[in-house]
């Protein structure tokens, strides 16, 4: 009898447990949109603000001038700067100092007419360590919803470019407006913020 009833509370203890009730209480995974929040709320406080580009799709390409996949790179996203609608498009260099500096920076803006657009000096690596960024170059497409769309941790070519534009949803240039090479005045370049102590990971 008493193995009984011990059998019988340990069923109701079970079916308890598996009730709705209980199963609603249990953690559930992170949607991805939340990530992407968490994401963005990280390159703020880490001093690039991505605010000024909303409603726009943006590229963040992370690259280090000793990097020789990141030198084949450069004249397409050059390419890219001067085809698509700066209207729709904001394309900022993350240039991790990865034994470099801002002389690198100016090196790599002169040999590839890169004057004219937006750079950002991730000078201790913070936004890479956050980013969790495998190698170099890396591309980090933003949708114009402000949602991570795509991430392609290699060299690309103009024709994998303009496949993401389209799923983008961004448009060429009109031809007859805007000079190429103009620069955009619509928005401010990235600025850096004082660096608050976020350890890596803390927003995943």
């Amino acid at each position: 009898m008493k193995k009984m009833l011990t059998a019988l509370c340990c069923m109701a203890i079970a079916l308890a447990l598996l009730s709705p009730a209980s199963l609603a209480q249990e953690p559930q995974a992170t949607p991805e949109s939340e990530k992407d929040t968490k994401l963005l709320e990280a390159f703020t406080q880490l001093g690039l603000d991505l605010m000024p580009y909303e409603g726009k799709a943006i590229l963040l390409n992370f690259f280090t001038e000793w990097c020789p996949y990141c030198e084949l790179e450069m004249p397409y996203i050059k390419q890219l700067f001067d085809t698509y609608s700066r209207d729709e498009l904001e394309i900022i260099m993350v240039h991790v100092w990865d034994g470099e500096d801002e002389r690198n920076t100016e090196s790599v803006k002169e040999r590839y007419s890169m004057q004219d657009m937006h750079f950002f000096e991730d000078r201790d690596r913070a936004l890479y360590f956050a980013a969790r960024i495998p190698g170099f170059p890396t591309s980090v497409f933003i949708n114009k919803d402000g949602k991570m769309e795509t991430v392609i941790p290699q060299a690309m070519n103009f024709e994998m470019i303009e496949l993401v534009m389209e799923r983008l949803d961004v448009g060429k240039k009109d031809p007859n407006a805007t000079p190429q090479g103009a620069p955009d005045l619509t928005a401010p370049p990235p600025t850096r913020m004082p660096l608050p102590d976020i350890r890596l990971g803390a927003f995943q």
